[in-house]
């Protein structure tokens, strides 16, 4: 993947929308795109959308198809067959270590493959883009398979309901009861905005959200709430942390063989 071409690593650059790939920093970037969108308008919405299973459920005809299209990534071409173009076993293993089953690996792309963070990041970029060109006025960011969409209620509803139908297109499905939708703590939430929270089942939250690690949104409070809590689930590890016998193990961990 390093050695690829600079056209290649630019067709994720370029698109404003996948921060998940050859892009430093691309958990914050994308965060950060989704903030400043919100702080330029304090109306604006956020919807963090969760697909169900989006690795394993991708179809790899799709994947293979994106890849193919694109002449600047011609050089994994033949990889990507050999990797994709036909069904694979994986192996069960017992708790003894024998095999227990075999399943066949017919369609997504595999966890820990090399190629798997980039395949499936090929062959969602054409919808990103399309989303993205099809509404002037929304942000739509995407770390691999967490995307999310800010802009205001209308635009970036009707670019939530645009994503639903294309993702099913191509074989991915919304899994709408984890989605969720960040409006303003004291804003006011429209019709259509409580009508489509309903039909789908999101989860609604007010002033921020916790997105890629971190929280975004429209209220200080909440975000230090936020953060606050997730320092307090870590108490423990930093105190680990200031303890004479770390540094040594880490030493150890760092200048092995």
């Amino acid at each position: 993947m390093e050695n690829l071409g600079d056209r290649a690593k630019n067709k994720f650059r370029e698109s404003g929308t996948q921060y998940g790939l050859f892009t430093r920093g691309g958990a914050t970037a994308a965060a950060h795109n989704t903030q400043l969108n919100l702080d330029r308008n304090p109306s604006h919405i956020a919807i963090k959308i969760d697909f169900k299973n989006a690795f394993n459920s991708i179809p790899r005809t799709h994947v293979l198809n994106e890849l193919y299209a694109r002449s600047e990534f011609a050089g994994l071409h033949q990889f990507a067959y050999w990797a994709y173009g036909q069904p694979s076993h994986l192996l069960v293993r017992s708790a003894q270590g024998a095999i227990a089953a075999v399943i066949q690996s017919a369609e997504g792309v595999r966890q820990g493959c090399a190629l798997g963070s980039l395949a499936y990041g090929v062959a969602t970029l054409t919808l990103l883009s399309k989303i993205k060109e099809s509404f002037k006025d929304i942000e739509i960011a995407a770390y691999l398979d967490d995307v999310s969409i800010s802009g205001s209620q209308k635009s970036a509803l009707a670019a939530f309901e645009q994503l639903a139908k294309e993702a099913s297109a191509i074989g991915l499905e919304i899994q709408r009861e984890k989605c969720e939708v960040l409006i303003p703590k004291d804003g006011k939430v429209s019709e259509e905005l409580q009508r489509v929270v309903a039909q789908h089942g999101f989860q609604m939250q007010r002033g921020a959200l916790p997105l890629l690690g971190t929280a975004v949104g429209t209220d200080p409070k909440e975000i230090q709430r936020f953060v606050s809590e997730k320092l307090e689930k870590w108490k423990k590890v930093l105190e680990w942390l200031t303890r004479e016998e770390i540094p040594t193990q880490l030493a150890l961990r760092e200048g092995g063989p």
